[in-house]
């Protein structure tokens, strides 16, 4: 019950609101569909259904497979990139495929139970952060 996934289908099935302002009432009483939340997920739903004929429900899933491997890949190139050292930065880059450093971060034991955790794809299935995981995807490069 705690998953917004059916939020961001029922974004993308909107329509083309992304490039032309629609109304979206289901949102504190009704908002400007670009300032509900961040368009990027919705809008890359949108356009592969629209491309492949296959639903935004698939094409969630979709986008947030690509979003979690992006991750470590934008990671990866910007280390790279910063450092010139190729082996460093696929350490770091397996370091946040591998290891769930936000345990250091805030540790929370009920949340959090081990170093070795898959914590990024559990925030991305349970709590549905694809929207953030791409933001900080962007950022890196």
């Amino acid at each position: 019950m705690n998953s917004m996934q059916g939020f961001w289908i029922a974004m993308a099935r909107l329509g083309g609101g992304w490039f032309h302002s629609e109304w979206w009432r289901y949102w504190d009483c009704g908002a400007p569909l670009e300032f509900v939340y961040a368009p990027l997920v919705p809008c890359l739903e949108r356009m592969g259904s629209r491309g492949s004929r296959n639903s935004c429900r698939r094409w969630l899933q979709t986008v947030s497979g690509l979003i979690y491997c992006l991750g470590p890949v934008t990671l990866f190139v910007m280390a790279w990139l910063l450092t010139r050292a190729p082996g460093y930065a696929f350490a770091a880059a397996a370091a946040l495929s591998l290891l769930a450093v936000a345990v250091f971060l805030a540790p929370m034991l009920s949340l959090a139970p081990a170093f070795l955790d898959a914590r990024r794809l559990y925030l991305m299935v349970v709590w549905d952060e694809t929207p953030h995981m791409a933001a900080l995807a962007m950022l890196r490069l």
